[in-house]
């Protein structure tokens, strides 16, 4: 799932990419890491949700 998560990341940030530059291409440890910083973004605000519902 965290491969999946990084390479949808790397397919859109590859489209914002192509509109500045030519090459956008994400090798397999960038589509990895995506995907930890997509799942470690989504933690994080999952986290502040319920410590906002908590005051």
């Amino acid at each position: 799932m965290i491969y999946w998560l990084g390479s949808k990341g790397c397919y859109a940030v590859g489209i914002i990419q192509e509109v500045f530059m030519s090459e956008s291409i994400c090798s397999r440890n960038q589509t990895w890491n995506m995907g930890l910083v997509l799942v470690g973004a989504a933690a994080l605000f999952l986290a502040y949700i319920a410590l906002r519902r908590r005051s």
